[in-house]
Parts: C-alpha cells; sequence; structure tokens
C-alpha cells in the first residue's frame, strides 16, 4: 500500500524536523520539512496527518505565510473530503478519520497563529462534522 509507505515517511521526516528543532538547528529543521514537502507532494499521495503535523512547526520555524497557506489549503481539502464522503454516505471510513484528524490540527494551528477568520470558521465545521461522524466523543 503506497499511502502506508509515504505516510511512514512523511512522519519520519516530522519526526527528524522535530529532533533537530529541540536541539536549536532550525536551519536543518525547515531544510528536512520542505524536502518532505518536495519529495511526497499532495498531488502524488494526499497530505495526511503527519503533513498537517508538520504546519505548526513550520510556522515556529519562520516560514509563517507558507505555514498558512499549506494549512488553509490542506483544510479546505479535508472538508471538501468529508463533504464528498457525507454525500455518498461513505460511513466508517479512515478516509474519513483522517480528514478529521487533519482538520482538526489545522484549526488548532490556525488558533495559534492568530488566523481568527480561518481558525473560527474551521473550527464551526470541524465541530459540525465531528457531530455528524462515527468519531464524535
Amino acid at each position: 500500500n503506497y499511502q502506508r509507505f509515504v505516510s511512514s515517511h512523511r512522519r519520519a521526516f516530522l519526526n527528524l524536523a522535530s529532533q533537530y528543532y529541540r536541539e536549536g538547528d532550525t536551519t536543518a529543521a525547515l531544510t528536512v520539512l520542505n524536502k518532505g514537502f518536495e519529495l511526497f507532494p499532495n498531488s502524488v499521495i494526499p497530505y495526511d496527518y503527519a503533513n498537517a503535523a508538520m504546519i505548526p512547526l513550520m510556522h515556529r520555524l519562520g516560514d509563517k505565510d507558507r505555514a498558512i497557506k499549506l494549512g488553509k489549503q490542506m483544510a479546505d481539502e479535508s472538508i471538501e473530503l468529508l463533504k464528498y464522503l457525507r454525500k455518498e454516505q461513505i460511513r466508517y471510513s479512515s478516509r474519513e478519520y483522517n480528514a478529521l484528524n487533519i482538520l482538526e490540527i489545522i484549526t488548532d494551528a490556525m488558533k495559534e497563529f492568530g488566523q481568527q477568520e480561518a481558525y473560527e470558521r474551521y473550527n464551526q465545521t470541524y465541530q459540525n462534522m465531528l457531530s455528524k461522524s462515527q468519531f464524535s466523543r
């Protein structure tokens, strides 16, 4: 399964970048994040949880505009997927679970970034989608 292969490599890039960040090597951390996005682009395999988790780190590393742009792209694509799954009545799907996770991470990131309008829009959509999903708490 290519999706799992790519996801595991994306997580490896995230883990390595996070370690560089903890060690204070912000240049290496950002280089690793950028390489992960370059080698495993959305056009090949859709963004996943690991990519969403990279967004707050990218912002902390100073690539704020790109972090916001990519975060919004991920959130918007997740919302479109969730709407499609709902429309087609596709339930109990790992795709739904992943899209909800991405949307949650990006929603929290937008709040952290001070992107109030994006945060409110994504949070409202996330809460709505979550309440109608099999994963509601």
